[in-house]
C-alpha cells in the first residue's frame, strides 16, 4: 500500500505543478568555464524539498518513470527558452537529463521530443541524455535503436555511474556514447589511493584513445579537482564546484562569467600518449606477418580516414579543445610537421597495401619517426608555454582579485 499511497502522491504532485528542476554546472577542465548543467527534477512539497531518494526508486518499480521524463522535457525545454532570454551565454550550454530503461521501452520520448522541438524550437545538440549500465542491461533491439536515432538527431549520449559495473567495455563496444562520467565511488578516492587513481586514469586514457570525452562526477575538494586536472579529465561536476541551483540561481552564475582553475597540461600529455600509440599502431603493422593481423590494422587505418590529420585523436584535439591556444606559436607549429606525418603514415600504409617488400619502406618509416619526435617536442613546448601562462593568470588574479 505504501507504494501505491506514495505514487499516489506523485501523481497529484504532478497535477499540483510542484515538480521543478535544478542545474548542477559542468565544468571544462580545459578552460575552467562552465559549458553546460545535469538538469536533476526535484519535488517542492509546501515548504519542504522531498529529496530524490524518497520519490525516484518508487516511479523505477513501478514503471513511473516515462511521466517524469515527460515532465523533465517539458521543464528543461520551457528553463532553457527563459534561460536564452536571459543570458545570450546559455546559448552555448548543454544540458543533461537522465534517461530510465521504461523510457526507451516504449516510445513517447520520441513523440515527446518532436512534440517539444515544434513548441519550443529546442535545438537537439543542446540535449543529452544519460544512461546507466543497469538501463542497458534491460534494453532490446527496439530501445537501441532508439538510441541510434537519438543521436542521429544530434542528442548525444552519455554512460553514467562508469566503473560500477562489470560490463562497461563491452557496453562501450555496442552502443553510440560519446562521453562517459567517472562514477563519484571511484573519483572520491583518487587522491587516497594509488589503485584508485590509476583506475581513473587508465578509463579516461581508455576513453580518449576511442573517441570519447570524460567528465568527473562528485568532485568534493580540490586536491581531486586538481588531481582531475593532471590527468586529463574533460569535465567535471560536484560540489566542490556548485551544488545544484535553481533556474535564477544558475543563469546568474552564468552571468557571472566565473572561471574555475583550468591546466590542460593534462590533456597535452594525453595528446602526447595519443600520437605516441598512433605510431606504434603503424610500427606494429609495418613488422607484422600475420596475414589475419594485417588485414585487420589496414581496415582499421582504413576506417581513421589516415590522410586526414583533423581525424585522429591529435588531431580532434587540436581542431576541437586545443584552439583555445591557437595563438601561441608554440600551437601553431604542430600544424605542418602533424599534417606531414599522416602523409608519410598514408604512404606506408598504402605500400603495406599493394604487398611490396618492407624494405621499399625503410625511408617512409625514418622520415616518420623524425616527424614523431619533432611533433613530441613541440607538444612538450605547449606544454611548458601553457603551464606559464596559466601559472602568470592565477598569480594575476591572486594578486588583483
Amino acid at each position: 500500500m505504501k507504494d501505491e499511497a506514495t505514487l499516489f502522491e506523485i501523481m497529484q504532485g504532478l497535477d499540483n505543478n510542484e515538480f521543478v528542476l535544478h542545474y548542477q554546472p559542468k565544468i571544462s577542465l580545459l578552460t575552467g568555464k562552465i559549458i553546460g548543467a545535469e538538469a536533476l527534477i526535484r519535488w517542492q512539497r509546501g515548504s519542504k524539498m522531498v529529496p530524490p531518494v524518497e520519490f525516484i526508486p518508487h516511479c523505477e518499480r513501478t514503471g513511473f518513470t516515462p511521466f517524469l521524463t515527460k515532465r523533465v522535457i517539458h521543464l528543461l525545454s520551457d528553463d532553457i527558452r527563459k534561460m536564452l532570454v536571459d543570458s545570450e551565454t546559455c546559448n552555448q550550454l548543454h544540458f543533461a537529463v537522465n534517461v530510465s530503461g521504461h523510457d526507451l521501452k516504449i516510445d513517447h520520448l520520441n513523440l515527446l521530443l518532436f512534440g517539444t522541438q515544434l513548441e519550443h524550437k529546442i535545438d537537439y545538440h543542446r540535449l543529452q541524455f544519460e544512461l546507466t549500465e543497469t538501463v542497458l542491461s534491460e534494453m532490446s533491439t527496439v530501445s537501441i535503436n532508439r538510441m541510434k536515432e537519438f543521436v542521429n538527431a544530434g542528442i548525444s549520449l552519455a554512460l553514467d555511474d562508469f566503473g560500477t559495473g562489470f560490463s562497461s567495455l563491452s557496453v562501450l563496444v555496442t552502443y553510440p556514447f560519446s562521453l562517459i562520467k567517472l562514477d563519484k565511488s571511484i573519483v572520491d578516492f583518487v587522491t587516497r589511493d594509488n589503485k584508485a587513481d590509476n583506475i581513473s586514469s587508465a578509463n579516461i586514457r581508455m576513453a580518449h584513445r576511442i573517441g570519447l570525452r570524460v567528465v568527473a562526477e562528485g568532485i568534493e575538494d580540490s586536491a581531486t579537482y586538481n588531481r582531475l586536472l593532471l590527468s586529463g579529465c574533460d569535465q567535471g561536476q560536484g560540489y566542490f564546484l556548485s551544488k545544484p541551483l535553481e533556474r535564477g540561481e544558475f543563469v546568474n552564475l552564468v552571468n557571472s562569467s566565473k572561471k574555475w582553475p583550468g591546466k590542460p597540461i593534462g590533456l597535452i600529455y594525453q595528446a602526447q600518449m595519443d600520437h605516441l600509440q598512433w605510431r606504434k599502431d603503424l610500427l606494429e603493422l609495418y613488422y607484422c606477418t600475420e596475414p589475419d593481423i594485417i588485414g585487420m590494422a589496414l581496415g582499421n587505418f582504413s576506417h581513421r580516414n589516415i590522410r586526414d590529420h583533423s581525424t585522429c585523436n591529435l588531431g580532434r584535439w587540436y581542431f576541437g579543445d586545443g584552439l583555445e591556444y591557437k595563438d601561441l606559436q608554440e600551437f601553431k607549429a604542430i600544424n605542418q610537421p602533424h599534417e606531414m606525418f599522416h602523409e608519410i603514415g598514408y604512404q606506408l600504409v598504402e605500400l603495406i597495401r599493394s604487398d611490396k617488400s618492407r624494405e621499399d619502406g625503410l625511408g617512409l618509416l625514418r622520415q616518420l619517426n623524425i616527424l614523431s619526435s619533432v611533433i613530441i617536442g613541440l607538444l612538450q613546448d605547449l606544454e611548458h608555454a601553457v603551464y606559464r601562462m596559466t601559472t602568470h593568470s592565477h598569480y594575476d588574479t591572486a594578486m588583483n582579485p
